[in-house]
């Protein structure tokens, strides 16, 4: 079990690296932690911050736009 824990981790590190930037070394290094909204921007774990409204009318927008 201990062997694909550490498999999908690392797989789930490379997936969130892809998308921003970070270092799958560095994903890693987050060992799991939480973060509220302004430290996962800090962080470089999001891209924006928005209400669930705004969201909404962001996909929204990117649905029609495609």
């Amino acid at each position: 079990i201990d062997e694909d824990v550490t498999r999908l981790g690392k797989k789930f590190a490379a997936h969130v690296s892809k998308f921003t930037g970070l270092s799958v070394e560095a994903i890693l290094a987050l060992d799991g932690q939480s973060f509220y909204s302004q430290e996962a921007l800090d962080i470089g774990l999001v891209n924006k911050i928005m209400s669930q409204s705004d969201f909404i009318n962001y996909l929204t927008r990117g649905v029609s736009n495609a």
